[in-house]
C-alpha cells in the first residue's frame, strides 16, 4: 500500500516555520552563552555561586517549570524577552542561557 500524503495548510506551514524560527533562536543563544562559559570556566564557577541554584532567576527552575496549556505563547515570549536583556555580568549570562534553554524545551517536550 502507498504511503497516504497529508497535505499541510497554509496556517500548517506557517505554524512550523515560527516554531523554527524560535527554535533557531533559542538555540543560538544557548550556544552562545556555552562558547563564552567554556572560555571563562573560573568567572562561570564563581557566577553559579551567585546564580544559587536558580533562586534569583526570573523563571521557574526545577520539576514544575512547565507552563499550562493556555500560557505556553506567554511563556515562549517571557524566554524571549529574558533571552533578549542586556548582558552585565556571568549571573546575568547564566539567566540568558537558562531562558534559552527553558524556550527549547517548552518548544520540544510542550
Amino acid at each position: 500500500m502507498p504511503a497516504r500524503r497529508t497535505r499541510l495548510s497554509a496556517n500548517d506551514i506557517e505554524f512550523f516555520d515560527e516554531v523554527m524560527r524560535q527554535y533557531a533562536y533559542f538555540k543560538r543563544i544557548f550556544n552562545d552563552q556555552n562558547d563564552v562559559f567554556y572560555a571563562n570556566q573560573v568567572e562561570y564557577q564563581v557566577a553559579l555561586t551567585r546564580f544559587d541554584g536558580g533562586k534569583n532567576s526570573p523563571h521557574p527552575i526545577g520539576p514544575n517549570w512547565r507552563p499550562a496549556r493556555d500560557q505556553i505563547e506567554n511563556y515562549l515570549k517571557m524566554c524571549e524577552t529574558l533571552c533578549c536583556r542586556e548582558i552585565n555580568d556571568f549571573v546575568h549570562r547564566i539567566i540568558v542561557q537558562h531562558a534559552s534553554h527553558a524556550g527549547l524545551m517548552c518548544l520540544i517536550i510542550c
